[in-house]
């Protein structure tokens, strides 16, 4: 999460000043592409992509594609790298979703919650300290005669993250065991057969009358 954070904060100050030819409605364009790019990895390319490739295979393949867009970011020279960047990033925007998914499954029933508020906390830190460290990065970049070239070299830091997070994707097993909400953890439909023999009436021994003496019930 440290570089999309640090992206989500800073990326409209890095194009203003590193692409100054793109104008504010150019980038606003742009940011309303990413939007529609995000739905449509949401709700179409992850359905595809768990069918085909399966939910480990899917976030691998979304870390490298985000790998390869913090790489175009951190070399691109001309602003239409960030079009190009959109098409690759595609990918990478479900992680979350699967991200999720994969720590409801790992962890007891009973601390869900607690891993799910530990993810969203990690989150938060991500984008308290991502930022700061990002601008004084930048900043402290533009004074190198390089910068001219390549403005946007210090997101390249994002690829370290986003290679320990890959290497880690590539040791990591499905969850063992029952999955919450399968057949396998819900009975079986009760069928009609069932339910006439549950609603037949039946006769327990009353606990304080005699042992002659039944209660009926349904």
């Amino acid at each position: 999460h440290f570089p999309g954070e640090a992206s989500q904060s800073l990326i409209f100050m890095y194009w203003a000043k590193a692409f100054p030819e793109c104008t504010e409605e150019c980038r606003s364009l742009v940011m309303t592409f990413f939007s529609i790019c995000m739905g449509v990895s949401s709700l179409i390319l992850l359905p595809v992509m768990l069918k085909l490739c399966g939910r480990l295979n899917s976030l691998r393949i979304a870390l490298f594609c985000y790998g390869m867009s913090i790489a175009i970011i951190a070399f691109a020279s001309e602003f239409w790298w960030m079009w190009v960047n959109l098409a690759v990033q595609l990918p990478a925007f479900y992680m979350q979703s699967i991200i999720s998914d994969l720590v409801t499954e790992m962890v007891p029933k009973e601390m869900i919650g607690q891993a799910l508020g530990l993810v969203a906390g990690m989150r938060q830190l991500c984008n308290l300290f991502s930022a700061p460290l990002y601008a004084y990065l930048l900043v402290t970049w533009e004074s190198f005669p390089q910068s001219k070239e390549y403005p946007g070299l210090p997101w390249g830091v994002g690829l370290i993250f986003v290679f320990v997070a890959f290497c880690l994707a590539l040791v990591l097993r499905e969850p063992q065991g029952t999955v919450y909400g399968t057949d396998d953890e819900w009975p079986a439909p009760v069928g009609i057969d069932k339910i006439d023999a549950i609603a037949k009436v039946e006769t327990v021994p009353l606990l304080c009358g005699g042992a002659d003496e039944d209660l009926d019930f349904a």
